[in-house]
């Protein structure tokens, strides 16, 4: 049982959220972000994808601890209220399709679906300490390129080039108001 939520996890929620990831930038390419809530929406971007970088990492390649747990958790709730204050920054400067908004409903959810699935599954045998060490045995070689990959180019990318694409229009000027908007 326990290998098929892992697969469940790997082969399901893991893809199923980096498309929705996909479904959810070509909203905001539609939208013209950059010309409506522009940089600090890809700010906020960026922070979203730092917290599941923590956690598909964590997952991945360390082994269960109580340590673990407590980080992964955190960085799913940091994630979750990270989604929340976006959208309400995002949602008066800019539309949210229903279509962006079913995409945010996966985003939101498969994370925390996750971590719930993986704390279940690897509570009998975390070693109760508070130690991180890495995963005995770890990944295969394939396994591990497609966690990258996934991470970092199919969700990094696209994160990053909209960040890119919001800094390259705002002017120093919206920046610097932009930083008051957020105190």
């Amino acid at each position: 049982m326990r290998s098929d939520i892992y697969s469940l996890i790997a082969y399901g929620f893991y893809p199923a959220w980096l498309l929705a990831g996909g479904v959810d930038y070509l909203c905001h390419r539609r939208s013209d972000i950059e010309h409506t809530s522009g940089w600090i929406e890809g700010v906020f971007h960026v922070a979203q994808l730092a917290t599941i970088v923590v956690i598909v990492l964590g997952i991945a390649l360390f082994a269960p601890s109580l340590a673990l747990f407590v980080i992964v958790a955190l960085a799913g709730i940091a994630h979750t209220a990270l989604s929340y204050a976006d959208v309400r920054f995002t949602q008066p400067r800019r539309h949210i399709s229903p279509l962006e908004q079913h995409a945010h409903a996966f985003l939101d959810v498969l994370p925390i679906v996750a971590i719930a699935c993986w704390i279940v599954i690897e509570w009998p045998i975390a070693d109760g300490s508070w130690r991180v060490a890495l995963r005995e045995p770890g990944l295969r070689a394939g396994e591990l390129a497609a966690v990258l990959i996934g991470i970092f180019v199919l969700g990094g990318g696209p994160v990053l080039e909209e960040l890119w694409r919001t800094l390259r229009v705002a002017t120093h000027d919206e920046r610097q108001a932009g930083f008051a908007t957020i105190k």
